[in-house]
């Protein structure tokens, strides 16, 4: 051996560069699976591995004692169906065939007993990490339900809030849209929300809700918990706005054109 050399085995390689045996695809390699041996074999050693209570919770000289000790319940099993074909009657059986037998079973049960003949419970009981994290997996959960819920919510009072915009015949929600209110404040009493409760829910119209302090998220979330309902405006209220806005152009224009006359007059000069 070289002095540059190393004794220690190497650790296993990624599960790319391992055997099918390594990686439990194969029992066997080059061996097909779908004969009867084989496929006993593998129904015995996942029976062994469950009673220890699962492969996560083998070891790998445990898997390596129960794989022989699912071979050997295999040969055995072999010289039962011999036994059980050659028995004519006659009560004699084959010495070989018996002491191979006996001899086998005893190593069989001692292969057992070094893993234990008792079924092993599979340790359910989570970890203080896997219990926290199951903890605020559940809240974020249950937050994205409540904001998904929310977002539905706020949707369906946009939309009554965009219907009674369309209604009104403006392109926008209508300040002389009629609003009604429940009877009952529905805030806590005492709170910042209450004191403008009973401020704005005075308002008959949009333009007083706004005038009372409210808000538009104020308006959105009234209308979402059923607090307030938008009713459509009067027509006759519609005509007045209109004309209120008409008129609001116009003179908004003439000071417009009376501003730019003065600008240009003293540029201009005497």
């Amino acid at each position: 051996m070289n002095p540059g050399s190393s004794s220690k085995i190497k650790p296993l390689l990624d599960v790319m560069h391992r055997t099918r045996v390594t990686n439990g695809k194969q029992l066997f390699p080059g061996v097909d699976h779908r004969t009867l041996w084989p496929m006993r074999m593998r129904d015995v050693l996942a029976l062994f591995v469950s009673d220890l209570g699962g492969a996560e919770n083998c070891s790998e000289a445990e898997k390596a004692i129960l794989r022989r000790a699912a071979a050997l319940v295999v040969e055995l099993e072999r010289i039962e169906v011999w036994f059980a074909e050659n028995d004519r009657g006659e009560g004699k059986i084959s010495a070989p065939k018996l002491d191979l037998y006996q001899r086998m079973s005893n190593t069989l049960r001692r292969l057992l007993e070094v893993t234990g003949l008792e079924r092993r419970t599979k340790d359910i009981t989570p970890t203080l990490t896997g219990y926290l994290e199951d903890i605020v997996d559940d809240r974020n959960d249950a937050k994205a339900a409540r904001i998904e819920a929310c977002a539905g919510d706020d949707a369906d009072a946009d939309m009554e809030m965009e219907a009674a915009a369309a209604a009104s015949g403006v392109g926008r929600l209508s300040p002389v849209a009629r609003l009604r209110f429940v009877p009952e404040c529905p805030k806590r009493k005492g709170t910042v929300s209450y004191i403008r409760w009973t401020q704005y829910s005075k308002a008959r119209t949009v333009r007083d809700f706004y005038t009372l302090g409210g808000t538009t998220p104020d308006l959105r979330w009234d209308i979402r918990r059923g607090y307030a309902k938008l009713l459509l405006p009067d027509p006759a209220d519609v005509a007045r706005e209109e004309g209120r806005r008409y008129q609001h152009v116009r003179t908004t224009e003439r000071t417009r054109r009376a501003r730019y006359r003065q600008d240009e007059h003293q540029e201009t000069g005497p």
